[in-house]
């Protein structure tokens, strides 16, 4: 399922680190080299189509090719001839990309959701640089692409090395005017609550306002000894072991009003503000009740879904847009779950909304080694074009869906039937909502009619926070640092890994502390040596860069809360 458009912004390091032994350390500006198969192998066909292998390390994207039973996927191969063997780890999936590398075997296809292997893959020069491709073998796709989405890439990435899902960018937003709020206050991070639930505990969603009113309302949860078939439900379900400590803390931090930068208008790591410290501390506190156990945060990301999915989940403070409310819907269609938008925080501080013109979510590299580059710089420029952005979302015009008068998409009423039919399955016969690899949200936005449930309820869950009042939004493009700020393998580097893995190791320990001093003393001991350990230093490095931003970007930013 997709994920918010909102970027994560500057100041998050990056999870997983790619090693590039037995690479190639060629520059950004190496030539691409034609594979043995190259450009002279003919155009491939549906009847004789070309197989290509595709690895992606998106769980939620666990899907094999199939032109026998999916529609989406015969029409592609029908209009391309390519066919993929997909390879989508579970889990580790960077470490088993890795060792394809160390042993010279890299996919055709590489889709990722790690900035950082991007920027590596880019530097191994193992990768093409698709302004090459395009250049050599589409030249006119090059035109068309909007030119602010590449340089996003550009500036995130050192160069155009991957087609973007979810990527926006000004002159997109100029073209289709009517998306931008619409997208820009959309984020997947989120406080929700399962509304069925909260009825039966009694709990109305103006209850939810506070992080007193919340405590409370969790607490009461859990003293009900609700369940749901048979098991116990579960009162916060926070984010995945890979994601929580970003996605779950740092929106939390945002809520209580924090940002990367000081009122002072210098850029401070939002992991040592007074926000994310109160964060924490709202964290222990549920720790304390007993409503959180650390056993949350040890699931994956599948884990957590099929929680979520179960519907014994009270309220997930994590990533609204991973469960698959397509199908939940479908399958009971009193499921409803909605946001009360920002906790607000018992300090008085402003809530904070950042949105930024981003690079995206999930980037699509493609392999030196690839056969014929031909066929899949078209089959990239076929996968982004507008007619096959609906394809993957709403099946094929005429059959599936119809525009109306003015100009949106409608969903033909048989194909609706068949799609609330959860013993039919048919998006996964059509194929649709499950090839979110190169969505390209503005135009899709502009061409969506007015949604209807679950999607109306989802828009609403995502765009909450930034519409609660009071709230601050701010333009936070000052903020996305380059991925080769700090150089990969530099001293600096390592020390900002090794301050990465210690932070996420300290915050534990902070938040299940058998009392609120040792909880403080941690937290004091864990910034002292953050800052020991060169956090000072990275501070630093991208204070210079984000002052750099700001006159590139054309404002200044300061933060609102002391």
């Amino acid at each position: 399922m997709k994920k918010g458009y909102s970027l994560l912004i500057s100041g998050l390091v990056s999870t997983s680190i790619l090693s590039l032994a037995g690479c190639s350390t060629s520059s950004n500006g190496t030539s691409p080299t034609t594979s043995s198969k190259g450009s002279s192998d003919s155009a491939p066909t549906a009847s004789n189509p070309l197989k290509l292998t595709w690895f992606s390390d998106v769980p939620e994207y666990n899907w094999t090719w199939n032109t026998k039973k999916n529609l989406v996927q015969k029409t592609i191969t029908d209009q391309t001839g390519l066919t993929f063997t997909m390879n989508t780890p579970p889990e580790q999936a960077d470490t088993k990309l890795n060792l394809m590398m160390a042993t010279g075997k890299l996919p055709d296809i590489i889709s990722t959701q790690q900035p950082s292997i991007v920027t590596q893959l880019a530097k191994s020069g193992k990768v093409w640089n698709l302004e090459d491709l395009f250049k050599q073998y589409d030249p006119s796709f090059l035109k068309q692409f909007p030119s602010g989405i590449v340089t996003e890439l550009n500036n995130e990435f050192g160069g155009f090395y991957s087609m973007p899902s979810f990527a926006t960018s000004a002159d997109e937003f100029k073209q289709y005017p009517q998306t931008q709020s619409a997208l820009l206050y959309q984020s997947g991070w989120a406080f929700i609550v399962n509304q069925q639930l909260m009825q039966k505990a009694g709990i109305k969603l103006s209850q939810l306002k506070t992080e007193d009113d919340v405590i409370a309302a969790l607490k009461k949860v859990k003293s009900m000894n609700m369940k749901v078939n048979g098991a116990p439900v579960i009162p916060l379900q926070i984010d995945d072991k890979d994601d929580w400590w970003y996605v779950t803390l740092q929106n939390l931090a945002q809520m209580f009003g924090g940002m990367p930068v000081t009122k002072q208008g210098d850029y401070r790591s939002i992991d040592e503000s007074p926000e994310m410290e109160h964060a924490i501390d709202f964290l222990f506190k549920l720790a304390q009740a007993g409503v959180i156990d650390q056993s949350e945060f040890t699931l994956d990301t599948s884990s957590v879904t099929s929680a979520v999915q179960s519907g014994r989940v009270f309220a997930l403070l994590g990533n609204a847009a991973n469960p698959n409310w397509a199908s939940m819907y479908t399958a009971d269609h009193n499921v409803m779950w909605v946001s009360p938008g920002s906790i607000d925080s018992d300090q008085g501080t402003t809530p904070v909304f950042p949105y930024t013109h981003s690079a995206g979510w999930t980037q699509t590299m493609v392999s030196k080694n690839a056969p014929n580059p031909e066929a899949i710089a078209k089959w990239l420029a076929y996968m982004w074009s507008p007619k096959t952005q609906i394809l993957v979302q709403y099946g094929l015009q005429g059959t599936d869906w119809h525009w109306s008068k003015n100009g949106t998409i409608v969903q033909n009423p048989q194909v609706v039937k068949k799609l609330n039919n959860s013993k039919l399955n048919y998006a996964a016969t059509l194929g649709i909502d499950q090839m979110w690899y190169f969505d390209n949200p503005v135009y899709m936005q502009s061409v969506a009619a007015p949604p209807k449930a679950p999607q109306s309820w989802e828009n609403k869950m995502e765009s909450a926070a930034a519409l609660t009042k009071p709230v601050y939004r701010y333009d936070a493009d000052a903020l996305s640092m380059p991925a080769t700020l700090i150089a990969p393998g530099s001293t600096l580097y390592n020390d900002q890994q090794q301050i990465t893995t210690y932070w996420q190791a300290q915050v534990p320990k902070m938040i299940f502390a058998s009392s609120e001093a040792q909880e403080k003393q941690i937290w004091q001991q864990t910034i002292q040596q953050m800052d020991k350990m060169g956090q000072t230093k990275i501070d630093s490095v991208d204070n210079t860069e984000f002052h750099k931003l700001e006159k590139v970007f054309g404002y200044t930013l300061k933060g609102v809360n002391p």
